[in-house]
């Protein structure tokens, strides 16, 4: 398997870039804990992530799965299909989200990160090499007796938040996200388009001293 990349955003940044964990105070141990990486049996992963700075923290952490790129074709589910005709004219009437590399102008874009409903599998994908890459994880987060944790069919819970999908040309990676953010836009509709938002109600948190375990297929 692959190794993940993890990186995060700190709420209270000014910058919008995704930089270490130890920066933020945290850490993280990746742990494969089945799987053969066929279609019938994925790697089973769980992710360990602490708290170790002095204060708590919010944020997003971004988990990246990345693959060796030469012509990526993505699929996430409702949202992005190959490149959403990346390659095509940009200059139409009616905008969504399109992937294209370098600097294009909207609506395309060499990465997208998105929040898990706006897809309709909680899955990220992509094929390139005559392979095919791809992480699935718990589209939201639920909370019982004060306990977050990743939401799974028939666990019952209170809704807590989001968690995110994305994909990046430019790198070549598919990914998830603890928290969650709509970027570099959200599409709402056609002629409904919004600029990325600051971290808020989006954010994953974590206390002094706080760890959870977090599960994914890859």
């Amino acid at each position: 398997m692959e190794r993940l990349n993890l990186t995060a955003r700190s709420k209270l940044s000014k910058s919008t870039d995704y930089t270490g964990l130890q920066a933020h105070g945290l850490n993280a141990l990746v742990h494969v804990i089945g799987g053969t990486s066929s279609p019938k049996e994925p790697y089973q992963v769980k992710i360990l992530v602490s708290n170790e700075g002095d204060v708590a923290w919010s944020g997003v952490i971004h988990v990246e799965l990345p693959f060796a790129k030469k012509e990526p074709r993505y699929f996430l589910p409702a949202f992005i299909y190959g490149k959403n005709r990346g390659e095509a004219p940009l200059n139409v009437p009616k905008e969504f989200p399109r992937l294209r590399e370098g600097n294009p102008p909207r609506p395309a874009s060499p990465w997208w990160m998105v929040r898990s409903d706006r897809l309709s599998h909680p899955a990220a994908f992509v094929y390139d090499n005559g392979n095919i890459y791809g992480l699935c994880a718990s589209p939201y987060f639920i909370s019982e007796n004060g306990i977050k944790q990743q939401w799974k069919p028939e666990i019952e819970g209170e809704f807590y938040q989001y968690g995110g999908f994305t994909c990046s040309l430019s790198k070549g990676t598919v990914g998830y996200t603890l928290g969650y953010e709509n970027a570099p836009w959200l599409f709402i509709k056609a002629t409904l388009v919004k600029d990325r938002l600051p971290l808020e109600e989006n954010c994953f948190e974590l206390a002094v001293g706080e760890s959870g375990v977090y599960d994914g297929v890859i």
